[in-house]
């Protein structure tokens, strides 16, 4: 499962391995194989508009 979902202020994103964001977030899932986090980087914010 992979997907970006914008926002305005950021990007909702749906991942399975670690953040694109470097020494952030988690490495994986705690349970299951996805989870979603909000990327506010100014790349994010930039695919959002």
């Amino acid at each position: 499962m992979d997907g970006d979902f914008g926002t305005g202020n950021g990007v909702w994103k749906v991942n399975s391995g670690g953040t694109t964001s470097g020494n952030t977030g988690p490495s994986g899932a705690h349970s299951g194989n996805n989870y979603f986090y909000f990327e506010t980087s100014t790349e994010a914010e930039q695919q959002a508009r």
